[in-house]
């Protein structure tokens, strides 16, 4: 037997906030739990994101992060920033541009250009 990745799962204290921005990021479409402290964003392209209503705000840097690929970095960071993600940082790394973001919550992630 073995294991395979089910979700991403992510912390907020808005979860219609956060379930719109990742829904928007995967272009994915948004299931509820019925008592409302869980929605799953589902997208064929990628694996499901599931966000968990917490009390209170994450501290601290998450230590595990989303690296997304697209092949037109400034199309995409522009695309996601519209979605009301932040952009922090930009830099060449190994050969690829690279883009950090926060989402709503202050969550990290990255896009990287890596042309198709």
């Amino acid at each position: 037997m073995s294991s395979r990745l089910g979700h991403l799962t992510t912390d907020t204290v808005d979860l219609a906030r956060a379930a719109a921005f990742w829904a928007g990021v995967f272009d994915g479409e948004v299931w509820r739990t019925p008592d409302g402290a869980v929605a799953v964003v589902s997208a064929p392209s990628t694996i499901d994101v599931m966000i968990q209503r917490v009390p209170a705000p994450p501290l601290g840097k998450t230590p595990i992060h989303l690296d997304l690929f697209t092949a037109d970095l400034d199309a995409e960071v522009a695309r996601l920033q519209a979605l009301g993600a932040v952009e922090v940082n930009r830099h060449a790394q190994w050969g690829a541009l690279w883009a950090t973001l926060t989402d709503p919550d202050g969550h990290i992630f990255d896009v990287v250009e890596r042309p198709e």
